[in-house]
């Protein structure tokens, strides 16, 4: 009986700290790919200064393009087409809205066109 309590106190605590298994992936500065629960399943989420991930772009993200030093593109699938989230490094921190740091959502044209009206040539980093 005194052994079951403190593992079951044990095991408790480990469930609720799931979030201490999933991966997380530095990939620039604060921006993290955290996975989510479905295995290999990724989001991009920025870390605050009190260590809190704030997600950015939601699951699933397939790859990852940093322009610069100031632009960060996530590429995300969803329902087979491909949408590119456009985010302004410069403008992000904890407490920014979307509308600030968010340069454009873009579809898969859109985003080769305005791609090339600002001459980026992205080279996408899988996310596995």
């Amino acid at each position: 009986m005194n052994r079951t309590v403190p593992i079951l106190f044990c095991f408790i605590v480990f469930i609720s700290c799931g979030d201490l298994l999933s991966e997380k992936k530095k990939v620039y500065e604060n921006y993290y790919l955290i996975e989510s629960e479905d295995q290999r399943v990724f989001s991009l989420c920025y870390r605050s200064k009190d260590d809190d991930f704030i997600e950015r772009v939601s699951s699933p993200v397939v790859g990852y393009f940093i322009a610069g030093d100031s632009l960060f593109i996530a590429k995300r699938e969803v329902s087979k087409q491909t949408v590119y989230y456009v985010i302004d490094i410069k403008k992000d921190n904890s407490f920014a809205d979307a509308d600030i740091y968010t340069v454009g959502l873009f579809k898969e044209n859109e985003f080769k066109k305005w791609s090339y009206n600002k001459s980026i040539k992205p080279v996408f980093i899988d996310v596995k």
